[in-house]
């Protein structure tokens, strides 16, 4: 989101930190955790903006 709003990110701790504080939830916070919507997708929805990119994109009026 940083990159797409051409943004500095405000906080960065290092990962060896942040496994440290919070253990291992910080596999989620460093490496993101991908979800599906299966059963959208099975029925056949189409998503008007398939990623986070595209949707801040046209939030900030660069799509």
């Amino acid at each position: 989101a940083a990159l797409t709003l051409h943004r500095k990110l405000w906080l960065s701790l290092p990962g060896g930190l942040m496994r440290r504080i919070l253990g291992e939830q910080a596999d989620l916070v460093l490496d993101g955790q991908h979800v599906q919507p299966a059963h959208l997708l099975v029925d056949g929805y189409t998503f008007q903006y398939p990623t986070l990119a595209a949707a801040l994109d046209n939030l900030t009026g660069r799509a």
